[in-house]
């Protein structure tokens, strides 16, 4: 009995399968529950069903058990039975994601905002103490124009005026303190004229001149400039902090041809400097000299202010 039922269930597959895909055998006698030849005897246990039966859908909808010769039936799907005697056969759960459907509920998705702790950007002290300072060095230091546009100033300077051997007027400027509530930095000017009648403008990459300068607090540096060409005649560090110009020293290296070195050399001593040790912070208002091992090279004169 299972084995009949078995080979059923297997022609029941079969010819399912073809009929979804088209190949059922068109029924003409759809209405016939008995065969006039009793080739389909169709009770309970399905044992008279003939060899090479099979069930087709007529074009109603309605299924039909038809056999070899064409004599048909309307065919009832059975109810569900259990195969006795067969052990179950394990099922293990699938490892993939469901897709959600359209009806599906989307999953709500919290999104924590983080406050920024980025600072927006504004023009710094530094910033605002050049842009003050720049049209001021065309001409020469401006001073009481400068500590009038800068609040809580509080800078010292040094002015160097000398003639060279070649009768060329110039001035150099040194400045250094406190430019602003937090602001503190060291400049270096570089200016000459044609005569005593004209004023002073500031030198260009022509005049050869070179220059750095380090500021100091103590033994601790501050601030400063590397060795560049004065190109526009005016070097400068500023940088956030706060000190008293007293507390502050500036040592400062130019590199000048020998009739200029000259002069400014006399110009230093008539401010009261004396050649000695430029080697630290502390020798204020020491100068020297260092001679260029090739003819022709610029002299380079260190001082300490």
């Amino acid at each position: 009995m299972n084995k009949r039922i078995t080979a059923v269930l297997g022609v029941l597959i079969v010819v399912l399968s073809a009929s979804f895909a088209g190949c059922g055998k068109k029924i003409t006698q759809e209405d016939k529950t008995t065969t006039d030849s009793d080739k389909i005897v169709l009770n309970g246990d399905y044992e008279n069903i003939p060899d090479g039966s099979e069930i087709v859908i007529g074009a109603d909808g309605q299924s039909y058990l038809v056999d070899g010769e064409g004599n048909s039936v309307v065919y009832e799907a059975p109810s569900a039975y259990v195969i006795p005697n067969v052990n179950p056969v394990p099922v293990t759960p699938s490892s993939q994601t469901t897709k959600p459907t359209a009806t599906t509920a989307k999953p709500t998705t919290t999104i924590k905002v983080i406050p920024s702790t980025t600072t927006t950007t504004t023009t710094s002290q530094q910033e605002g103490v050049t842009k003050t300072l720049t049209p001021l060095r065309t001409e020469g230091y401006n001073d009481s124009e400068a500590r009038a546009k800068l609040t809580n100033s509080n800078f010292e300077h040094l002015d160097v005026k000398f003639v060279d051997g070649k009768n060329n007027d110039w001035l150099f400027e040194f400045h250094k303190g406190a430019y602003g509530s937090s602001t503190v930095g060291c400049e270096a000017g570089f200016y000459t004229r044609q005569s005593s009648n004209n004023g002073y403008k500031k030198v260009s990459d022509q005049a050869g001149i070179v220059c750095k300068a380090q500021l100091y607090n103590g033994d601790s540096k501050v601030t400063g400039f590397n060795e560049t060409s004065v190109n526009s005649g005016w070097r400068y560090s500023f940088v956030n902090g706060g000190a008293k110009p007293s507390d502050l020293a500036m040592i400062v290296s130019v590199k000048l041809n020998f009739d200029r070195m000259d002069a400014f050399t006399d110009a230093l001593e008539e401010m009261g400097f004396a050649e000695g040790s430029t080697s630290s912070a502390r020798n204020i208002r020491n100068y020297s000299v260092v001679a260029p091992e090739e003819s022709g090279k610029p002299y380079i004169v260190t001082f300490v202010w």
